[in-house]
């Protein structure tokens, strides 16, 4: 209520959506301080509205205090981030018991590591 920042409260929040189709399908966002991971587990997957809900691959990374519009991915030029991020996320959604979307197969489809 002071408006100070409290250093002992984490700023983390998970976000985990693992159904479709809707209009944005299957992702799961992982914010840790100022840095956001979205993770797209069947990018071309088809929404309610015939589109694909994002044909920029499996990742997202934002710096939301430099782009809080979210519009310069740094998925590609911060990739230890992103592993770490994917890492933390991957442990917080096995500790929630989470359920994940599955493929046209059927199998399950867990968040992945870039390059594992």
């Amino acid at each position: 209520l002071t408006g100070e920042g409290d250093e002992a409260r984490k700023e983390q929040f998970l976000m985990h959506y693992p159904h479709g189709p809707h209009r944005s399908n299957y992702f799961t966002v992982w914010r840790d301080g100022d840095y956001k991971v979205i993770y797209h587990a069947l990018p071309e997957t088809k929404t309610t509205g015939n589109r694909v809900q994002f044909s920029g691959g499996n990742y997202e990374v934002y710096h939301l205090a430099n782009d809080p519009f979210e519009e310069r991915n740094l998925a590609a030029v911060k990739s230890t981030l992103l592993k770490k991020m994917m890492a933390d996320m991957i442990q917080e959604l096995e500790k929630c018991g989470a359920n994940y979307p599955v493929d046209e197969s059927g199998k399950e489809v867990k968040p992945r590591i870039p390059g594992k």
